[in-house]
């Protein structure tokens, strides 16, 4: 993949991890699910994101 490409692709899909971390750790829970895994679900979107984003950065 070209990197321009792989660059573009992180940046688009990091914030949307982030986006969706916050909204999963605001703790809506959907019926059947408890509140501290939507938390746990969240924390680990952010972080995800915060890696995707980094990786965009560092990789050559």
């Amino acid at each position: 993949m070209d990197v321009p490409l792989r660059i573009a692709f992180a940046l688009l899909l990091g914030p949307l991890f982030i986006a969706l971390g916050i909204y999963l750790a605001r703790g809506r829970a959907l019926p059947g699910q408890s509140r501290v895994l939507h938390v746990r679900l969240g924390a680990g979107s952010i972080a995800m994101g915060v890696l995707v984003v980094g990786a965009a950065l560092i990789a050559p």
